[in-house]
């Protein structure tokens, strides 16, 4: 049988612990959004006038397991695929990703993605 002084106690590790987690998400989040997430990708080309020109269509999508590779290396967060929220990214520039939570008055966390084309493309 559980002593309510067991239970109290337990109540407390755990109240202690998900405080901790939650101060531990808060990190992560404020290193997600101090600077973009940048990845360089080759860019589609195509001719006109005799002359190769850049477009801002990417030659391969950036999809969510490039995305969560890029913020491993640069941000030193491990993510999941699942967690971001977004379809597959198709032309440079800049854009934000909502993150599949949210914080406590409702509002989703979001990291922005920058994609420039590479200086061969």
């Amino acid at each position: 049988m559980w002593k309510s002084s067991d239970i109290e106690q337990a109540h407390g590790v755990v109240e202690v612990a998900a405080e901790a987690l939650d101060r531990e998400v808060e990190l992560v989040l404020k290193r997600l959004a101090t600077n973009p997430v940048e990845m360089k990708r080759a860019v589609v080309s195509k001719e006109r006038d005799g002359k190769s020109q850049r477009t801002n269509d990417l030659v391969e999508a950036v999809t969510s397991a490039h995305v969560v590779e890029a913020v491993a290396k640069q941000k030193r967060v491990d993510l999941v695929e699942q967690l971001l929220y977004m379809d597959p990214i198709r032309e440079i520039g800049e854009f934000d990703v909502p993150l599949r939570m949210t914080y406590a008055d409702g509002r989703a966390p979001t990291f922005r993605l920058k994609i420039v084309p590479t200086a061969s493309s």
